[in-house]
């Protein structure tokens, strides 16, 4: 039994956070970025202005990023390992389940066919 937990920790540790990795690679999307950055003061100013007029100001400003450059600049963030970490608990946890799971039945049935392999009479 210490081996199947042994084996269910060293998966879970593994494949949760790569899991949730890639999935969170593949469910971002390409972004927005201003170039240059908007100051406080010009944010301030932007109150005073119509929508239309701001939108008009940061579209000027508007650079699209790519998913790869999104990520590029996510990966830098404590947010995004802190949400990384969040999601990868979850996934631990239901990896080590399954795979305790599919350990003990795999053992139960190992004993099974040891058991009905010795009860067996040759004739």
């Amino acid at each position: 039994m210490k081996r199947i937990i042994l084996r269910a920790l060293v998966i879970g540790i593994v494949l949760s956070p790569v899991t949730e990795f890639v999935g969170s690679a593949f469910a971002m999307r390409g972004g927005i970025q201003y170039s240059p950055a908007i100051t406080e003061a010009e944010m301030r100013q932007m109150d005073h202005l119509s929508f239309e007029r701001v939108q008009a100001l940061l579209a000027a400003r508007t650079v699209k990023l790519t998913r790869t450059q999104a990520l590029r600049q996510e990966i830098v963030l404590p947010f995004f390992w802190k949400r990384l970490a969040e999601g990868s608990m979850w996934l631990f946890a239901a990896v080590f389940t399954g795979c305790i799971c599919m350990g003990v039945l795999q053992d139960r049935s190992r004993r099974v066919r040891v058991a009905g392999a010795s009860h067996t009479v040759d004739t």
